[in-house]
């Protein structure tokens, strides 16, 4: 597939709907982004910030300092300042698909509100924020990389990464997925991902070795908006090289199916591109020299979810569930 690269989101769009794979990274059609893409990259690129500073002013974590905004109130401040940016040049670009049903102005608002309570906190302490909770965790952690990128190989499909935390733990080496929905979305086969990408740079990098080890024993789900940490664990390798090879084999004959599904075609970025019509023939053009053929779903690879224990750490609120050996 030429210098053709994995990354978790190609894998994921493909598995959820092979129609919008082919409409985003086959034919490259752009639509305006979903308001939560703009607000959750914003979030990401706040936290960042907060941890490895300004690119244009230079910051080092130290004991007195760990964060590079000196309290709470210069985060929010900074965020206040950063949502309307972030705004503006979205909708410079392509736009932003916002709810139809509320005024665009409100939304806004709402959503800078938000985002300012999920990262400062709030003032009658319902929201605790991500700076009081990354500077007071439930367990004893240290932060070794934010927004990590690994590109690497593994069952000789190329891959790219990017891990939003690594820490470290009394338990060993962490892997922590942001997330910014209102559940805590556990993406098994990101994760999954994740860690094959860490475990496999460990091998054959010294560097990362001597900082990672032989790679993650943990793995978290940080939910922002509900203030929960979920710890997680990783997919059976085979069944993560089986998703891949699945993948792989669709794109290169050309088998790109609509999936008509309801909780999948909500949050899809393709709404009115593909129309969302049971039935509707799908155009392959690209790959069948322009004649247009009903292509039947593929059964797709069924991924197993392990147990979870859920906890609120970040509340202090501790939920029974059954302990880790």
């Amino acid at each position: 597939m030429g210098q053709f690269r994995w990354t978790a989101s190609k894998l994921l769009t493909y598995l959820r709907c092979p129609y919008a794979y082919f409409l985003k990274y086959k034919k490259k059609i752009r639509v305006p982004v979903p308001w939560y893409f703009v607000f959750g990259r914003s979030i990401h690129k706040a936290i960042k910030i907060c941890h490895e500073g300004n690119p244009h002013q230079y910051f080092k974590a130290t004991p007195k300092r760990p964060l590079f905004f000196k309290n709470l109130g210069a985060f929010g401040r900074f965020w206040c300042d950063l949502w309307p940016r972030e705004v503006e040049a979205a909708e410079k670009g392509m736009g932003i698909r916002w709810k139809e049903r509320e005024n665009e102005d409100e939304q806004k608002k709402k959503l800078k509100g938000l985002g300012r309570a999920m990262l400062a906190g709030t003032k009658d302490s319902r929201w605790r924020g991500y700076y009081q909770a990354i500077l007071q965790p439930p367990f004893p952690i240290k932060i070794l990389k934010v927004e990590f990128t690994i590109k690497t190989k593994f069952w000789g499909f190329p891959f790219t990464s990017k891990i939003d935390q690594i820490w470290e733990t009394p338990q060993g080496i962490a892997i922590t997925d942001l997330t910014t929905g209102k559940s805590a979305n556990i993406k098994f086969l990101q994760m999954s991902l994740y860690d094959l990408s860490l475990k496999q740079i460990c091998q054959t990098d010294p560097e990362a070795r001597e900082h990672f080890g032989s790679g993650a024993q943990r793995y978290y789900i940080w939910n922002l908006r509900n203030q929960e940490v979920v710890p997680t664990a990783p997919q059976n390798p085979q069944k993560v090289r089986e998703a891949l090879e699945y993948a792989t084999k669709g794109i290169q004959v050309g088998e790109f199916p609509q999936t008509f599904q309801d909780d999948i075609c909500r949050s899809c970025e393709f709404q009115k591109t593909c129309g969302k019509t049971a039935g509707k023939p799908i155009p392959v053009s690209s790959v069948n020299n322009g004649v247009e053929l009903e292509i039947s779903i593929p059964v797709r690879p069924k991924l197993k979810k392990p147990k979870q224990l859920h906890f609120k750490g970040f509340r202090g609120n501790q939920v029974k569930g059954k302990k880790r050996k």
